[in-house]
């Protein structure tokens, strides 16, 4: 049974290493790809100072002809705040972390709005996609994921090495880091949606993308390119907050906050009635 299980190993290795210009030297345990990773984004020191994170951009569309501005805020532990102008209408997306909503309004129209609260499934995929922004390909474990090791491989004509980001089940990212430099080659998510970054953006250190490039089925779907990036901005948590007033329309107001305010109202006139 030894022996079995030693010549299986041993073909295994034999089909890995012998992929061209794969040797046994390139292979590298989890932690050893992200740190190669992290340092070559700036190293520990510097990204784990970072607290918040401010992208301002352009966007554009090849596919539908869409273009507009784009802005993203992201604070610790897990809030995010994405800002879209198309046009006419402002869509803005955001977590607090365990609260996501949506609300889309045509400014030139303040009265043609909608507002969502945004489902489990989409709540969950913000969370990953908000500590992965903030954290730099660590800490997975906190949100009860993992990162499964594939090994070395090639992407793009690049030797690379292959690891995925699993935050839950139909929830995950293949990421391609180059095996020398340590630089992301390219993202997949769980979807076939291809993300690339290209270009870069130093801030006190930091290496960030100057665009992302979203490739569906091969063809780019969505370009962003950063005009600025800005790091440990003061944002008001109330940012993140499912939002109490709706454009041009005020929340509904629940039976008993109706009875509060009724009640004030009497005990106010009450006490100016009093000579």
């Amino acid at each position: 049974m030894r022996n079995t299980i030693l010549i299986i190993r041993l073909c295994l290795a034999a089909v890995l290493f012998s992929l061209p210009g794969i040797t046994v030297a390139d292979e590298l345990t989890t932690g050893e790809v992200i740190a190669k990773a992290r340092e070559y984004l700036g190293g520990d020191e510097k990204l784990e100072s970072i607290s918040t994170i401010l992208y301002k951009g352009v966007f554009e569309s090849p596919i539908s002809g869409n273009s507009g501005y784009i802005s993203i805020l992201l604070k610790k532990p897990l809030m995010q705040r994405m800002e879209v102008l198309n046009g006419s209408v402002t869509e803005i997306t955001a977590i607090n972390d365990f609260d996501g909503w949506k609300r889309s309004v045509d400014n030139t129209n303040p009265n043609d709005w909608s507002f969502v609260i945004l489902n489990l499934s989409e709540l969950k995929r913000m969370r990953a996609n908000t500590w992965e922004n903030l954290n730099f390909f660590t800490g997975i474990e906190h949100l009860m994921g993992r990162v499964i090791n594939k090994g070395p491989t090639h992407k793009d004509g690049r030797k690379a090495y292959l690891l995925i980001f699993e935050y839950d089940k139909g929830l995950y990212y293949e990421r391609y880091f180059d095996i020398e430099t340590g630089e992301l080659i390219s993202t997949i998510n769980n979807n076939g949606v291809e993300i690339k970054e290209v270009g870069e953006i130093m801030v006190d250190g930091v290496r960030f993308p100057e665009k992302v490039i979203t490739l569906v089925d091969g063809e780019i779907a969505n370009i962003v390119t950063f005009v600025d990036v800005l790091l440990n901005e003061e944002m008001d948590e109330s940012l993140f907050d499912v939002p109490s007033m709706y454009p041009g329309s005020l929340l509904p107001v629940r039976e008993s906050e109706a009875a509060d305010s009724e009640e004030q109202r009497l005990e106010d006139e009450s006490e100016e009635a009093m000579p």
